[in-house]
């Protein structure tokens, strides 16, 4: 079973390589191929100040589409590159803890889940992230390993040995602010580690200077961070409150299936064997304290201090915790080895884990054409609009979508963001103007006023569909809804409805 490893491995690289070129960008990512055309030097200035996520992701993108072109599956490809190196890491730590076979189990599961399938190709920080994480994964298990056998000596040794722990986890939070888990887990790692070894005053004292290093590092984008916080009225609204029981559950289901909808005892019946599964590695490898380290007190400790972040500000979500994938793989890697695959029983778990992430990842890409609507509703727009109309927008990033996929017809006509005042539960917190956003406001006032014409609404996700349908159900004997589409998906939907006051009806 261990020896089709390597085949597995190529096949789900060459999966992401056939995906890559297939078209349609979701909001976020069109935001990062717009924001990245900046020069470099906005990017560390303005973009550093009022864009939530920091500027070296985009500082790589940027680079990047100047050497490959801005098209989908050039951008696409940089993030492909990058799971390719976090893939290398995620092994070299297992194999570092428990061995080469360990090494290519951990490699194995960090591509197999459908949530980092997904975000191994989208044109956003995570695939970046993931890298940093992994690098610092991999150090710390080195350094673990070194203590334990005595090669880390003196001052100079523990310098070497923290150094890029410290280095790899700064870049990864000026690569994500929420990279900031991730380093709380490390952290916390480490003092597991030193008590139960009873590493004594020596590992103590490097312990803190290896954290007071990394937040000397951090200094600079917390302050940014926090700035950008502070001036988001609405904050990050539009993710779920990491205190709901039903966003948690939501987050946990999806965290080990995927972005995908299904039955909920399906869904959640499988998460709960996943988890099983995962509790299992750890009894495995239960005596084995650098091991535990890594693989279990890193990724609950970070996941815990997203779910405590909320407190101030909402951030749980799948892809926030996408970065906990690389140390629970090195922790099934590494529990992986302790298994007698003569017998039975690892065969079937094996050919079941499988299975399973056969099944999500063939259901994410089913369902990726409806993830990715802006596309196709864009082309039917432009179908049904004519001369005088115009194209309201909710949310300021969907110009940029006009602009890359709507037709002459849709980018001839006027565009505008609608206000809807006190009666919208959804406000963009981007501030960046990247042209293609810079749109004129219309309030609710505004809208179906003009004789003869109609006016589109365009929306991004739940929340604006429900704003969009609101409008139109407190307006409805000044509006006049008209042919109207819409397309749902679980990261991002799209609705088109045409509101007017004397269209005729052979529209």
């Amino acid at each position: 079973m261990l020896r089709l490893l390597p085949a597995l491995i190529v096949g789900l690289f060459v999966l992401r390589a056939a995906v890559a070129s297939w078209p349609g960008l979701w909001i976020d990512e069109v935001f990062s191929l717009e924001h990245a055309r900046a020069p470099i030097a906005r990017l560390w200035t303005e973009g550093w100040r009022l864009e939530s996520s920091p500027p070296l992701y985009y500082t790589a993108l940027w680079a990047w589409i100047r050497l490959s072109g801005d098209s989908e599956t050039a951008a696409r490809l940089l993030s492909l590159a990058l799971t390719v190196v976090s893939t290398l890491l995620v092994q070299r730590a297992a194999a570092t803890l428990a061995g080469r076979a360990a090494g290519q189990v951990a490699a194995a599961c960090w591509l197999l889940p459908a949530l980092a399938f997904e975000y191994s190709l989208e044109i956003r920080p995570y695939a970046l992230k993931a890298v940093w994480i992994a690098a610092a994964t991999a150090a710390l298990a080195r350094a673990l390993v070194g203590h334990r056998a005595g090669r880390i000596i003196g001052a100079g040794g523990a310098i070497r040995a923290i150094a890029p722990i410290a280095l790899a986890g700064a870049a990864a939070f000026y690569t994500h602010t929420t990279a900031f888990a991730a380093l709380v887990g490390i952290a916390a790692a480490s003092a597991f580690y030193g008590w139960r070894m009873r590493a004594g005053a020596g590992f103590a004292k490097a312990w803190l200077a290896g954290c007071a290093a990394l937040g000397l590092l951090c200094l600079p984008q917390l302050a940014m961070a926090l700035g950008v916080l502070a001036g988001n009225r609405a904050g990050l609204a539009w993710i779920p409150s990491s205190f709901d029981p039903g966003a948690v559950s939501w987050v946990a289901r999806q965290f080990v299936l995927g972005q995908i909808t299904g039955p909920m005892p399906v869904t959640v019946g499988l998460g709960m064997a996943v988890y099983a599964g995962l509790a299992a590695a750890a009894w495995r490898v239960r005596d084995r304290v650098e091991v535990l380290a890594v693989g279990v007190v890193l990724p609950v400790v970070g996941g815990f201090a997203v779910w405590i972040a909320g407190v101030g500000q909402a951030i749980l979500m799948p892809r926030t915790l996408l970065w906990a994938w690389v140390p629970l793989a090195v922790l099934v890697g590494c529990a992986a080895v302790r298994l007698d695959w003569r017998r039975t029983a690892p065969r079937v778990l094996a050919t079941a884990v499988l299975l399973l992430s056969g099944a999500t990842l063939a259901a994410w890409l089913a369902q990726r054409d409806v993830q990715r609507p802006w596309r196709t509703a864009l082309l039917e727009l432009e179908t049904r609009i004519r001369p005088g109309d115009r194209v309201l927008m909710l949310d300021p990033e969907i110009g940029c979508l006009v602009e890359r996929y709507a037709g002459p017809a849709v980018r001839a006509a006027q565009r505008a963001r609608l206000s809807l005042g006190e009666h919208q539960t959804f406000w963009s917190g981007q501030r960046i103007d990247l042209g293609c956003n810079a749109l004129p406001v219309v309030t609710a006032d505004g809208v179906g006023a003009r004789p003869g014409a109609a006016d589109w609404l365009l929306t991004g996700d739940a929340r604006q569909r429900a704003d969009a349908a609101g409008l139109v159900a407190r307006e409805g004997d000044r509006l006049r809804a008209r042919a109207g589409i819409a397309v749902g998906g679980v990261q991002a939907a799209v609705s088109l409805v045409g509101v007017g006051s004397t269209r005729p009806e052979s529209r």
